[in-house]
């Protein structure tokens, strides 16, 4: 969900005006193509579900996959979404096809400088969308850009939310569970809207045997009994703003070693974490650098991932693995893990939050104020709630 201040509510409510007089000549001169209502589900032969956005947003997504294929058995399920969508998705026995394409307004840099954007490609993208002629179209975000996008490619019917404006250009705008703002209740007003069961509709990933098989055999190597429980440890997040302190890190990691468990560290593919992992060497722990495919088996195959707000939590949480998150500037209520088996640290009282990732001080005090003791102890917690520990701590 998106909050708005007073003056972004009333240029929301401009835009909807424009809009929706856009709208009204377009239908009188012709130009638009009739649409209406969702038509039976056995009549739905085409969804397209957009998600364009990063990976978190992608994974979580994937709650709705397997309720929109058993409410229209006959429909293909497409999905345009972000340059990693594919790979993501792989394996995803509801989806049909993966359309990946990085818009410019999902770039963490000129995402509002319109003039540069590729429109010629657009374009072109567009019109192909639009000649397939989708049922239906389902969006959760709530942003004006997807809902235009969303309307310029044409389904018959076009389900999402309109927080900041283009509800006229929606055939049906959903409404989420009272009192939540988590992106996964978003889709599960999609799916209410489209008359699809919401009833446990959480995020899931999969993974191929042989991808599962790689993993372990990446672990052997590195010494890892993979008979005995791992905790994994992420120090990295795609924003620096959001990663709480290597030395923290080191101090839990060492902690949680030292009470006899086995710990890898991964390393993002830019190398954050490697300085961790090499610091934590001498204790046999080892520093796993992996591909996206074999990090989202090796997010399955841990016992319990300590990390930051980041995708690879996101994967974990999916492959139904316990996680400690660390929140810093994003809301975890919007975006947390959910469920009695996680853990999330954060500081609650930070007037400044979100601050989509722009921190108006040195350093995110809202990472700065959580302790290593505050972190270790809900590791601890996590560890004896799953059978790693004792509840005094030790090791079971």
């Amino acid at each position: 969900m998106i909050k708005l201040l007073w003056w972004e509510k009333l240029v929301t409510r401009l835009i909807d005006h424009v809009l929706a007089v856009s709208v009204f000549l377009l239908r009188a001169i012709g130009m638009e193509r009739v649409r209406g209502p969702l038509p039976s589900p056995q009549s739905v032969r085409s969804i397209l579900v957009l998600e364009l956005w990063r990976m978190g947003d992608l994974i979580l997504s994937t709650s709705v996959y397997e309720s929109l294929a058993q409410r229209f058995p006959s429909a293909s399920i497409v999905v345009l979404g972000g340059p990693l969508a594919p790979e993501v998705l792989a394996h995803c026995p509801f989806v049909h096809e993966v359309i990946p394409y990085a818009f410019p307004w999902t770039s963490d840099s000129g995402k509002y400088a319109f003039w540069r954007y590729p429109w010629q490609r657009i374009y072109a993208l567009i019109k192909n969308l639009r000649l397939r002629d989708f049922d239906l179209s389902v969006d959760a975000r709530g942003d004006l850009r997807n809902n235009v996008l969303s309307y310029l490619i044409g389904a018959r019917c076009r389900v999402g939310f309109a927080d900041t404006g283009g509800r006229c250009l929606l055939t049906q705008v959903a409404t989420r569970p009272a009192g939540s703002g988590h992106r996964v209740d978003s889709w599960r007003g999609v799916l209410d809207a489209v008359g699809a069961s919401s009833e446990g509709a959480t995020p899931h990933l999969w993974t191929s045997s042989e991808e599962d098989l790689a993993v372990d055999q990446v672990l052997a190597q590195h010494g890892i009994d993979t008979s005995r429980p791992i905790v994994g440890f992420h120090p990295g997040a795609r924003q620096p703003v959001r990663r709480w302190n290597s030395e923290g890190f080191l101090w839990v990691a060492q902690e949680i070693v030292a009470r006899g468990i086995q710990v890898v560290v991964i390393v993002d593919p830019d190398g954050t974490s490697s300085t961790l992992a090499s610091r934590l060497e001498p204790l046999g722990v080892p520093g796993l650098q992996l591909d996206l495919r074999r990090l989202m088996a090796l997010a399955g195959r841990l016992s319990l991932l300590v990390c930051n707000d980041s995708g690879p939590m996101h994967m974990a949480v999916a492959r139904g693995t316990p996680v400690v998150a660390i929140f810093g500037p994003m809301e975890p209520g919007w975006f947390g893990p959910r469920g009695s088996n996680h853990r999330v640290v954060y500081e609650p009282v930070m007037p400044c939050r979100p601050c989509s990732d722009q921190c108006r001080f040195p350093s995110p005090i809202c990472l700065d104020s959580i302790s290593r003791e505050r972190v270790l102890s809900a590791v601890l917690q996590c560890c004896a709630e799953i059978g790693l520990l004792a509840s005094d701590g030790q090791r079971a």
